[in-house]
C-alpha cells in the first residue's frame, strides 16, 4: 500500500513499479482501478502523465495500463443485487491491480 496526500508521488511510484515488474516479466496482465467515476478520471490522468515522465524503453510504456475503471466494474457488479460476476468462486484473470 502507497500512501499520501496529493503531488506526494503515489502515481509515479506506481508507474516505475509497474514498468520495473514489465521489465521483469512482459505478459503481466494488469489493471487499473479506483473506488469512484472521478478518481477514475483523475487516475488515468495522472497515469498517463507520469508514463510521459519515465526515462524507460518505450515497448514497456505502452504495456503498463492508462486507462483505469471502477473496482465495481471490474467485478463486474450484478444490477439490482449484491453480488459480482467475479468473486471467490469466479475470479479475475489478472496478475496486478493497481488502484488510486
Amino acid at each position: 500500500m502507497i500512501s499520501g496526500g496529493p503531488g506526494t508521488g503515489k502515481t509515479t511510484t506506481v508507474t516505475k513499479l509497474l514498468a520495473l515488474l514489465l521489465q521483469v516479466r512482459k505478459d503481466l496482465n494488469i489493471k487499473m482501478v479506483a473506488p469512484t467515476g472521478k478518481v477514475t478520471a483523475r487516475l488515468t490522468e495522472s497515469i498517463t502523465q507520469a508514463i510521459e515522465g519515465l526515462d524507460i524503453d518505450p515497448q514497456i510504456k505502452d504495456k503498463i495500463p492508462t486507462q483505469a475503471s471502477t473496482i465495481h466494474r471490474l467485478l463486474g457488479v450484478q444490477a439490482n443485487s449484491n453480488h459480482f460476476r467475479f468473486n471467490e468462486e469466479q475470479r479475475l484473470h489478472l496478475d496486478f491491480v493497481a488502484g488510486g
